[in-house]
């Protein structure tokens, strides 16, 4: 399916449907939202990728990519976590999500007519090889920069297109 004006107007007919398997979805991968909707939904490294194979499958684009820090405390003594602002406690992990200052938009005005498939391969390529510019901590505390690649605290969280009435279950 292509992301144009009957994009949106497909989810809307299928939401019976669509919104049940999202929400399926999230407690399969151990997705946590950053609240209510489809928004910010904090992803596990271990899961990703199957993540977002299934929303492909569903034709769900993902719209951007936030990123988080995995604040347990194990991390915490690994890489000196945490490495953003506030968020929410893990609801699956020991520790917290702070959310980084980082997002990468993946859906742009000029890709509107690309395909599912390709915004969500676009999503996971930003995700693999994603390294962020360096960060300078307050109070001291040094500066930082991660990569994806070797720094397992850097969560991506996957901000869905749909339409923003829809709000997830909430387990």
């Amino acid at each position: 399916m292509k992301i144009n004006a009957g994009y949106v107007e497909s989810l809307e007919r299928n939401k019976g449907f669509l919104q049940p398997k999202l929400d399926e979805l999230l407690v399969k991968y151990k997705g946590q939202p950053a609240g209510i909707g489809y928004w910010d939904i904090i992803t596990p490294r271990d899961n990703y990728i199957s993540f977002i194979d299934e929303l492909t499958e569903l034709e769900i684009a993902i719209e951007s990519v936030s990123w988080w820090c995995h604040c347990s405390p194990e991390n915490e003594k690994k890489y000196g976590c945490p490495h953003g602002m506030g968020g929410p406690l893990c609801n699956y992990f020991d520790g917290w999500y702070s959310e980084m200052p980082d997002y990468d938009k993946i859906i742009v005005d000029a890709k509107f007519d690309s395909t599912v498939l390709d915004i969500n391969s676009n999503a996971l390529f930003i995700i693999k090889n994603k390294k962020t510019r360096e960060y300078h901590f307050p109070e001291n505390r040094g500066v930082f920069s991660l990569d994806f690649k070797k720094d397992t605290c850097f969560t991506p969280g996957l901000c869905l297109f749909v339409p923003e009435d829809w709000k997830n279950k909430g387990d």
